[in-house]
């Protein structure tokens, strides 16, 4: 009897958390991975050019939607562009996210927000994808596309579910500015935003060009990471307020980062001193000199490659590019600490294509690993189970 209880309940589990949103992954150099069945299989199914500016979304059976691979050309899931407009990005890093609409009456409709890497081209700005234009494959809708929100923007787009589980974050930093904005979206639409002082000025390498450092949130929606040219910050964000508070700052200059399923670690490479090395930082550290203390190498190249833009998956491995490199590199267990994450070069072979160092970016929630809570009274009494981290 205790085996059928706990096969049926650990059954009812997946099947209510899974999500499969981000289980497609199109990018640079026209090759997708698909993690349908539990491990990456790679395809050169979808045509895909460009190098950054990339992202995907599939619907939560994990059926592909669309994808951009330039941050400004949509492609539906049979590889034809969508002919309603253009988005407002670049082939940078983090120049587009795809977020569906939280009204359950509006699941036709998705929002693909979009940044520029050049400053005077505009900022942030939304436009609107309608999937039942073009029979059923979707289209921009004209009308709607590229509608600002925010000037100054050029890249640093991050995106999480709100703990109610329908409604989405959006945050950016703006450029030349030490505020970090934070907008929800709801079916009601695209709120005004939630702006957090970081004590930090996000700037530039080139003066026509913004810091084009990626910054993310945690799966658990707990942490906040980002990079300038510089340095780097880590700190807190309250996914009920939208608020980032406890910024701690490091002069370590990174370029990419990651966080692990669990949200225990993260994951630092990239920029001029670090751009051959992979490190681990303890994310329970309970000073920024602990935090800082914390760092382990666990990956390093010899020659003068660079590590690419990393991503959790929905196998909960991080997944790593290598630009120019015919394979992805892999952490196997990015939730343990140090050498006992696991990583290993040259694992997923991409079929006699190159990496140009980037993945998709998406909504980070879709990756959290699951951790659950139990309480009883006492001994032979009821035992009450309780998700403890849900988006």
């Amino acid at each position: 009897m205790k085996f059928y209880f706990s096969a049926i309940f650990i059954f009812i589990v997946n099947a209510s958390f899974s999500q499969k949103e981000g289980n497609v992954w199109v990018f640079n150099n026209s090759f997708s991975i698909n993690f349908d069945n539990g491990k990456p299989e790679v395809s050169n199914k979808y045509f895909a050019g460009g190098a950054f500016g990339t992202a995907s979304l599939c619907l939560k059976n994990g059926r592909l939607l669309f994808y951009c691979y330039d941050g400004r050309m949509v492609f539906d899931s049979t590889g034809h562009f969508m002919d309603g407009g253009y988005l407002n990005g670049s082939s940078y890093p983090q120049n587009v996210i795809f977020i569906s609409h939280p009204d359950p009456d509006s699941s036709n409709i998705y929002y693909a927000f979009s940044v520029h890497a050049d400053i005077d081209k505009k900022g942030l700005s939304y436009s609107i994808i309608d999937m039942k234009m073009r029979g059923g494959r979707g289209n921009i809708v004209s009308s709607r596309n590229r509608i600002l929100i925010l000037e100054g923007v050029t890249s640093k787009l991050t995106a999480i579910k709100h703990p109610n589980r329908r409604d989405f974050w959006l945050l950016t930093w703006k450029k030349n500015a030490d505020t970090i904005f934070a907008y929800i979206v709801t079916s009601k639409g695209i709120s005004a935003p939630v702006k957090s002082s970081t004590g930090f000025i996000n700037g530039g390498h080139l003066k026509e060009f913004a810091s084009i450092t990626p910054m993310k949130l945690s799966p658990d929606g707990k942490k906040l990471c980002a990079g300038t040219d510089t340095f780097s910050i880590i700190a807190d964000f309250n996914a009920y307020t939208g608020k980032v508070s406890n910024v701690w700052c490091f002069y370590d200059n990174y370029r990419y980062m990651e966080f692990s399923p669990k949200s225990k670690f993260l994951y630092l490479s990239g920029g001029l001193a670090n751009k051959g090395f992979i490190h681990q930082y303890n994310l329970n550290s309970k000073t920024k000199e602990e935090f800082i203390n914390s760092k382990v190498i666990i990956g390093k190249q010899y020659d003068s490659t660079y590590y690419g833009l990393m991503q959790v998956a929905p196998d909960g491995k991080i997944y790593v590019p290598e630009a120019g490199a015919g394979y992805l590199h892999v952490i196997n267990y990015p939730d343990s600490a140090g050498i006992s994450c696991g990583f290993k070069q040259k694992v997923v072979y991409l079929k006699g294509k190159t990496s140009v160092g980037a993945l998709p970016d998406m909504v980070q929630s879709f990756f959290q690993k699951k951790t659950f809570e139990y309480r009883r009274s006492c001994t032979r009494d009821t035992v009450f189970f309780a998700p403890s981290n849900t988006f």
